[in-house]
């Protein structure tokens, strides 16, 4: 074999190489960024979507009641026995059941979560909802109407701040994420 040959032979096996390290390493940075795209898709529809959804219609159920019931105001006033009534019934049929999946999630899904730990606003969310767990037993078991406020309220407070800013903070950040890589995928 003459030398132009070989090294033709040589740059076309080069050539050939390279193109396929280079498709290869193209795939392996797609199938990555897909993978990526699968685990923001999951942590959206599993755990902070579901979330952000409840969280909202919380909200929006508790500026509803409360435009209409002035319940303990400061805190300090007590509660008339009709107001107890329909805060008792608003916790046990619209709140609680809201609270209980936020909790079943934030639990159950933990995996999911961004951070590489439990953000404080979810562990209060959990302590919230078993304190009412309690309080519903009570309640129950008493049977009377309290006007005070403590007999009423869970204890921790529901960490409503904190735990819409985390939430949806978290979402939208996904959110941004995710159409960023859609994009770099197409």
């Amino acid at each position: 074999m003459n030398v132009g040959a070989a090294v033709t032979v040589s740059i076309t096996v080069i050539l050939a190489l390279s193109g396929y390290l280079i498709t290869y390493g193209i795939s392996l940075r797609l199938a990555r960024r897909k993978e990526h795209l699968e685990w923001v898709n999951r942590q959206l529809s599993e755990y902070y979507g579901p979330l952000y959804g409840l969280i909202q219609a919380s909200d929006r159920i508790f500026r509803d009641l409360s435009s209409k019931h002035s319940f303990w105001g400061d805190g300090e006033r007590l509660a008339t026995e009709h107001e107890t009534k329909v805060w008792r019934l608003w916790i046990e049929h619209a709140f609680m059941p809201l609270n209980r999946r936020m909790m079943e999630i934030v639990i159950g899904r933990a995996d999911l979560l961004i951070e590489d730990h439990m953000p404080e606003c979810l562990q209060e969310l959990c302590a919230h909802v078993v304190g009412y767990e309690a309080m519903l037993v009570r309640w129950k078991e008493v049977g009377s109407f309290s006007p005070l406020r403590h007999d009423n309220a869970s204890t921790p407070l529901f960490p409503g701040a904190a735990l819409r800013a985390y939430i949806s903070t978290s979402f939208l950040l996904l959110k941004k994420e995710q159409e960023q890589l859609i994009r770099r995928i197409r």
